[in-house]
């Protein structure tokens, strides 16, 4: 419905308190569930996410989680996770939401502020906070620093907020606090289109990647990346192993070693 998947509207004909809840259904996009193949990426990082973020709380104890999700468009994603981690029996005492289209000119205002409403009544106990931008989220912890920091970043189906993280030093030094974690899906390029006229039309391949990273202390509070895999053949992979495993020449596998410890330290 209307460009999204979506729950039902109708629960044994008593409207469903969650239908306007959603997800991408862009078959052209590594992670739409209606994709043959892919049907099994986004309940597979949710399990992921589920895992790390039990692992995460057993080493913080008994402090409330911050959650705090980039990008979350419709909220179906975030509301399955946190649904799951509440029942799980992990407490988490606030999510954070930056979601682009709460601002009430973009054009996707309607849907997303339905969403919102829903997502905020089932979790009607949960402190939660919205921010059309990451800056106003910013800006926000620091100017009311009793509100604590987060300590997970969920980045789902969100590619465009990617550089939230790698780029601006103030946001992560000041939203999340040391040690935090990130999880990112997204859906990566495998080949470019060739310029010029009677270049292929058919959509260029991708692949899901998801991603598990750490925030480090220092003055720079940059993120570590503990683990990388796509999606390939219905199981996920190690990226760097897979990237490893296509170079067949011994002379430049030294070169090859270097260049992905720079990438991916």
């Amino acid at each position: 419905r209307e460009l999204y998947v979506r729950p039902p509207e109708l629960l044994d004909g008593v409207r469903n308190p969650l239908c306007d809840l959603g997800e991408c259904s862009d078959q052209n996009c590594a992670l739409c569930r209606l994709e043959k193949g892919r049907e099994m990426v986004r309940p597979e990082f949710l399990e992921y996410c589920v895992s790390q973020i039990i692992q995460f709380s057993n080493e913080i104890g008994r402090e409330g989680l911050v959650y705090c999700t980039l990008g979350c468009g419709c909220l179906y994603f975030d509301w399955e996770l946190l649904d799951r981690l509440r029942r799980e029996g992990v407490s988490v005492s606030q999510a954070w939401l930056v979601e682009r289209g709460y601002n009430p000119r973009h054009n996707e205002s309607g849907r997303v502020l339905r969403a919102r409403s829903q997502f905020c009544s089932w979790f009607a106990d949960m402190e939660i906070y919205a921010f059309p931008c990451a800056r106003l989220l910013r800006q926000w912890v620091k100017a009311f620093p009793r509100v604590g920091q987060a300590h997970v970043v969920v980045q789902c189906d969100a590619v465009e907020t990617l550089p939230i993280l790698d780029r601006d030093k103030e946001f992560r030094r000041v939203v999340v606090r040391d040690g935090g974690i990130n999880l990112q899906v997204f859906s990566q390029l495998l080949e470019r289109r060739r310029p010029g006229p009677g270049r292929r039309r058919d959509p260029p391949r991708c692949a899901p990647v998801r991603r598990l990273l750490r925030r480090e202390g220092g003055e720079d509070a940059e993120f570590r990346l503990e683990e990388e895999c796509r999606y390939k053949d219905g199981q996920w992979v190690d990226n760097v192993q897979e990237q490893l495993s296509q170079w067949t020449n011994p002379n430049v596998h030294d070169d090859i070693m270097k260049y992905l410890q720079a990438e991916y330290r």
